[in-house]
């Protein structure tokens, strides 16, 4: 009887100590090991103003960013993706990394129509908080253009609509794009890719 118990606990004990050992590497796992979001290119260096007058020199930012390229009289996608950059804001705030760790920038493609009136009042039909999501413009469509082609994005104006690429990038400190958020515009996802770059 003794011999059966002293088995038993033996194998008890080995159970318990594989169970251990498997949630031990389970933490490691997630918290330790987290894949790395592959590097793409990096984005030359340009400046803006934003909506309040502030110059923005985009190669100062030196912490990860979220960058979207919209214009404020779009029907259909701008703003479905500025209302999903509202909620990943309300995220980051939560974590107490938005501004002061990671920033969000929505870049006008239509500087002729998106005043800085017109996308005051845009933005705050959002809830952008400034101090961690800015909204820049461009003097001239010519420039925006440059500067959307340094992400990959073609901007055509067909009629007053302006046709151009429906995508959130991610970035890293040093301005290289991280990820390409297209159909793929899950909340969480875009919150715990970008703090995986902190």
């Amino acid at each position: 009887m003794n011999n059966f118990i002293a088995k038993n606990k033996s194998i008890l004990l080995t159970a318990a100590i594989i169970i251990l050992l498997a949630a031990g590497y389970s933490v490691y796992a997630n918290y330790f090991q987290k894949e790395k979001l592959p590097v793409f290119q990096a984005v030359p260096g340009f400046e803006m103003n934003d909506i309040y007058g502030e110059r923005v020199v985009f190669a100062d930012v030196k912490k990860p960013k979220l960058v979207y390229f919209f214009y404020a009289s779009c029907a259909d996608a701008c703003p479905i993706s500025n209302h999903i950059l509202k909620l990943v804001q309300e995220q980051l705030k939560e974590k107490h990394v938005f501004g002061k760790k990671v920033e969000m920038f929505s870049i006008t493609i239509d500087p002729v129509r998106d005043t800085n009136k017109v996308l005051q009042e845009y933005a705050k039909q959002f809830g952008a908080d400034k101090s961690g999501w800015k909204f820049l413009r461009t003097e001239t469509p010519k420039e925006v253009r440059d500067v959307a082609k340094g992400f990959g994005v073609e901007v055509l104006n067909e009629g007053g609509d302006m046709l151009h690429s429906d995508v959130i990038f991610l970035l890293d400190a040093d301005n290289h794009i991280r990820k390409y958020f297209l159909t793929d515009k899950n909340v969480d996802t875009i919150v715990k890719d970008t703090m995986s770059l902190l």
